[in-house]
């Protein structure tokens, strides 16, 4: 999870209405981020989600990226024209940075381990 704190990195930049080459290299640093938290994400799930739940757990993640990023932009869109786009961007900076460490206070995101084998998988010997 520490690892999509970065993420927001170039909303932040382009807050501050810097020019173009500023933004490159905090785009980069997010592309990677967030490169990195998906394969984290599907080796957790993997590792720790039994098989016969994966589908459901997968419809779930892609309930919000279908439905919800969306919405998302249009939102923040209509609130970019209202208010102007930097404090639209200043607003997802902090809600990106909040909902992420708000992720640190699960017990179970902040324990979670490396498994060898998959949830419910034993060894064949």
């Amino acid at each position: 999870m520490s690892v999509l704190l970065a993420w927001p990195l170039p909303l932040a930049v382009l807050a501050l209405d810097v020019h173009l080459a500023w933004v490159l290299v905090p785009m980069a640093v997010s592309g990677l981020a967030l490169d990195l938290s998906i394969v984290f994400y599907e080796t957790a799930r993997q590792q720790h989600v039994p098989e016969h739940l994966i589908g459901r757990v997968s419809s779930i993640g892609l309930l919000g990226e279908l439905v919800l990023v969306p919405v998302g932009y249009l939102l923040g869109g209509s609130m970019a024209d209202r208010l102007g786009s930097a404090p639209v961007l200043r607003g997802c900076v902090a809600g990106l940075v909040g909902c992420t460490a708000a992720l640190f206070a699960v017990r179970d995101i902040r324990t979670l381990t490396w498994r060898s084998e998959p949830e419910g998988h034993k060894a064949e010997r």
